[in-house]
């Protein structure tokens, strides 16, 4: 049996439900769907890892594994969207998707390279979404940057972030939250 960590199980919840809604709102467009879903299935894995005592450490490499699933498709389908709405080739913006096998492989295969690939996949869809919100003076689409630079780049998702008691997992959670409205504001602007 193990400890429980009901703090991070109310942070997933508040995503979960926070994901929920980005889904709803975000109509039809399925590359948005798409990076919600991953963060609700994640979101429900990590309810269930550290809300329950009894089962918690046996779904801790699963979460490990859609968390760091989710952190690869989330932004680039967003970017994916905002290359299309901005009028970009399909191929073109599906390069976004395309390039976050990469860092998927590195992790499959236990390559100790894979954060540098994910960040570098990251940046390049952080840069991709600042240059085409800058085009159609999106602010949203700057916000959702700001965001998820702060989230993936700052707070992280290991230890405890600030030298705070507040794990950085929940910290990770909330900011989420809020990359979820921006997103859902960028692609509907």
């Amino acid at each position: 049996m193990t400890t429980t960590h009901y703090s991070t199980a109310f942070a997933h919840l508040v995503s979960a439900g926070a994901s929920l809604w980005a889904i709803r709102a975000s109509g039809t467009q399925n590359f948005p769907r798409g990076s919600f879903g991953t963060f609700l299935i994640n979101s429900a894995i990590g309810i269930l890892t550290f809300g329950n005592p009894e089962f918690g450490d046996k779904l801790r490499a699963v979460y490990r594994h859609t968390l760091f699933l989710s952190k690869c498709f989330g932004l680039p389908c967003i970017a994916t969207q905002v290359c299309l709405n901005s009028g970009v080739q399909e191929e073109v913006a599906y390069l976004h998707l395309g390039f976050s096998a990469l860092p998927i492989i590195a992790h499959f295969l236990e390559d100790r390279h894979e954060k540098n690939l994910l960040d570098t996949v990251l940046l390049g869809n952080l840069i991709s979404v600042v240059y085409f919100s800058y085009v159609s003076v999106n602010y949203y689409g700057f916000a959702l940057v700001v965001s998820y630079m702060l989230n993936h780049f700052v707070i992280r998702t290991d230890g405890t972030a600030f030298d705070t008691s507040i794990p950085s997992l929940d910290l990770f959670m909330y900011g989420l939250c809020f990359f979820y409205f921006f997103a859902v504001k960028t692609i509907s602007d």
